[in-house]
């Protein structure tokens, strides 16, 4: 068996394959400028540069929408949480710095 890394998101509610809830410690962060964002991790000006996963288009700031499940549930929340679920070599090197273990894969 060898090991290697993997992300276990602590922005999800829940493991892989959905068989145990989890606490949710730094699920949702919002931001001083009107923004929610998955992780307090996530909120640095560097990202907001750079619009990473366009978490930070401005159609998802707070005084753009009627309701949170809004944001929850646009293109851009789906396609990061996809990407760490299915496509993780895609996640921001801060996920796999504050998410990243160990698993043995055989």
């Amino acid at each position: 068996m060898t090991k290697i890394k993997k992300i276990n998101p602590k922005c999800m509610p829940h493991n892989f394959d959905f068989t145990k809830s989890k606490e949710l410690g730094n699920f949702p962060n919002f931001t001083s400028a009107g923004f929610m964002l998955p992780c307090c991790w996530l909120d640095h000006t560097p990202l907001k540069k750079e619009n990473f996963a366009n978490l930070w288009d401005e159609e998802l700031n707070i005084k753009n929408v009627d309701s949170i499940q809004e944001v929850l549930y646009s293109k851009q929340w789906k396609e990061f949480f996809k990407n760490l679920m299915n496509d993780q070599e895609k996640a921001h090197h801060i996920c796999w710095k504050n998410c990243s273990m160990e698993v043995e894969e055989e």
